[in-house]
């Protein structure tokens, strides 16, 4: 019988080490998911650019054609030939990418952390300062944890209406608070 308790007791032990390590493990996986959903909007929005003359769209559901019309470059044509009516994500904000959409993001690109009604991407408003906040997690509209915000940032006054110079992509954490990383173009 003292056998019995001794491994209780041990196994008791063991499980009161291991379990918040666990959490905090799992935590920090979907904080790892966040940030590479980060990356992938990145990228999406650098290979946009490299068909707008260097602009970025004002929303995740803009065009190419949409910028390229109002840079007065000719248009492209459309998917899946070509790029014209390709944006980022298919539509501004959302949690799932929709199937009939030409885009950048991967089809897959959904929130880590909750599942669909989530959003797994927000388009914030523009950003008009010349300088960059102090905090980028303080200009976002929060949403929920595991969401990408995308900040369109019209850094240079221009009076463009579809696209801007630049941009910042921050990221809400597992529990929805600041994940401390802010991709930034200026």
């Amino acid at each position: 019988m003292k056998e019995l308790i001794s491994a209780f007791l041990i196994i008791g032990i063991f499980a009161q080490i291991s379990i918040p390590n666990f959490i905090t493990m799992f935590k920090r996986s979907k904080d790892v998911a966040i940030k590479s959903n980060m990356h992938m909007m990145q990228t999406a929005l650098e290979e946009m650019s490299s068909v707008c003359d260097g602009y970025y769209p004002i929303n995740c559901g803009t065009w190419v054609n949409e910028i390229r019309n109002e840079l007065w470059l000719p248009p492209l044509e459309y998917c899946p030939i070509n790029e014209g009516d390709k944006s980022i994500a298919g539509q501004s904000s959302g949690c799932v990418i929709p199937t009939y959409a030409c885009v950048y993001l991967p089809y897959n690109f959904v929130n880590p952390v909750l599942p669909p009604p989530a959003l797994a991407w927000f388009s914030n408003p523009v950003y008009t300062a010349s300088n960059p906040p102090p905090n980028w997690y303080s200009v976002i509209i929060p949403q929920n944890a595991g969401c990408v915000h995308y900040i369109p940032w019209n850094n240079t006054q221009s009076s463009f209406i579809n696209c801007v110079p630049a941009y910042a992509i921050v990221g809400q954490n597992s529990i929805g608070g600041d994940i401390k990383l802010y991709l930034v173009k200026e």
